[in-house]
C-alpha cells in the first residue's frame, strides 16, 4: 500500500487516503463530525449486491466505542 499523495495506483492512493481518514475519526481525540445522509444513498448501488451488503452490515454492527455515530 503507498502512502497518501506519493506516485502510484490511483486505488492504492485512494485506499490510503480513506485509511488516513477513518484513523482520524476513529482515534481517542477524534474531531467531532456530523454528517446526514438522504436515504436515496442507501439505495444507489455501487460495486453490485455483496459489496452493498457489507457495507450495509459494517455500518450496522460497527463496535460504538470505535465510532460515535447515530444511524
Amino acid at each position: 500500500m503507498t502512502t497518501v499523495g506519493s506516485d502510484g495506483d490511483p486505488i492504492d492512493r485512494m485506499a490510503a487516503f480513506r485509511l488516513a481518514r477513518q484513523r482520524i475519526l476513529t482515534s481517542p481525540d477524534a474531531i467531532p463530525y456530523h454528517a446526514v445522509g438522504h436515504e436515496a444513498a442507501l439505495r444507489v448501488h455501487t460495486g453490485g449486491t455483496h459489496t452493498m451488503r457489507r457495507q450495509l452490515l459494517r455500518l450496522i454492527k460497527r463496535p460504538t466505542d470505535q465510532c460515535d455515530a447515530t444511524l
